[in-house]
């Protein structure tokens, strides 16, 4: 208890028995709440920022499977998207910083602001994702989502955002003209065949491991 920590869930993705598919093992211990609630693995956890490498990695194949390079300007796919969102520059910055931001930079933190993603109560109905994106200083967006205006030259250094990944779900959703979850049904089952073959069969199938991590055999950088 020295952290805090009340209750953990584990969850171990094992090898199948031949159909193709992994399945999962879960463990829980602990307590859900200060109640004495018990933890179950049907209890819902926060997992915060490691929904990152996940979206990227979907975005990463997306992005190949469609032929869009992952150096395209965001605001020239947003608009062959149809979207009306645009990146902007903040205030004093030069405006062409927001014509540069690039696809792979709103997923390694060089290109955008908006460190945190803040919330939603689930018993309010969640905002469509371009409200959240679509604030500024003037105009907050709804639950004091921070504006996403450029104040960096992308790519010129790190910095923690989970705005890039708000502007990855938006682009997504227009172009497909569904919510992002319906889009990765697919390829959530097609990662859970990937590992369980990287598991269950050695060395020769390994080359998928940096396909999952945004790279093609034979360990080439995705375009």
């Amino acid at each position: 208890m020295f952290h805090g920590v009340s209750g953990v869930s584990i969850a171990a993705l094992c090898p199948s028995t031949g159909n193709g598919d992994a399945t999962v093992a879960t463990q829980t211990a602990g307590l859900a709440d200060s109640a004495g609630t018990p933890l179950f693995d049907s209890t819902l956890l926060q997992i915060a920022s490691l929904s990152k490498p996940i979206a990227a990695t979907f975005a990463v194949e997306y992005f190949a499977e469609a032929g869009i390079s992952l150096e395209a300007s965001v605001n020239d796919a947003l608009a062959a998207a149809g979207s009306p969102l645009r990146l902007r520059a903040a205030a004093g910055m030069p405006a062409e910083w927001a014509e540069t931001v690039t696809l792979r930079q709103t997923m390694d933190h060089t290109g955008l602001g908006m460190h945190y993603v803040n919330g939603v109560p689930r018993d309010e109905p969640f905002p469509p994702v371009l409200e959240l994106l679509s604030g500024t200083d003037e105009a907050p967006a709804p639950y004091d989502y921070a504006s996403l205006a450029v104040m960096k030259q992308p790519g010129s250094r790190f910095g923690y955002s989970g705005g890039g990944f708000l502007i990855l779900q938006h682009l997504l959703e227009c172009r497909e003209a569904q919510p992002a979850i319906s889009t990765h049904t697919g390829q959530c089952r097609l990662a859970g065949r990937v590992v369980n073959d990287i598991l269950a069969c050695g060395e020769q199938k390994r080359k998928h491991a940096r396909e999952l991590a945004g790279y093609h055999w034979p360990w080439a950088r995705a375009p």
